[in-house]
């Protein structure tokens, strides 16, 4: 179980290389989903987990480098007890 402070443990595993404002960190992206409307596809989210205090400053509308490519920050969701987030994206 992870405590409080271990959140550099769990983030060492993820494999995507984040950078944003400057920073590099870790983060474990999951597969795109996508928005369908009418039968075509609408919008298509990227989301990103990530340790909050990696992206505190984070807002939408931010962009971000994810293994190379551009993304804009559309959400910044903290979970459970706020020591991770999810960062929802789209792709630029």
């Amino acid at each position: 179980m992870i405590g409080e402070g271990d959140e550099d443990v769990f983030t060492a595993d993820f494999g995507s290389t984040v950078v944003f404002n400057g920073q590099t960190f870790k983060g474990n992206k999951d597969a795109p989903s996508e928005l369908i409307g009418g039968g075509n596809v609408v919008s298509t989210e990227h989301t990103l987990l990530v340790k909050s205090s990696d992206v505190a400053s984070m807002k939408p509308g931010d962009n971000l480098t994810v293994d190379g490519a551009q993304f804009r920050c559309r959400s910044v969701r903290a979970i459970d007890d706020g020591a991770f987030s999810f960062v929802v994206m789209g792709k630029v």
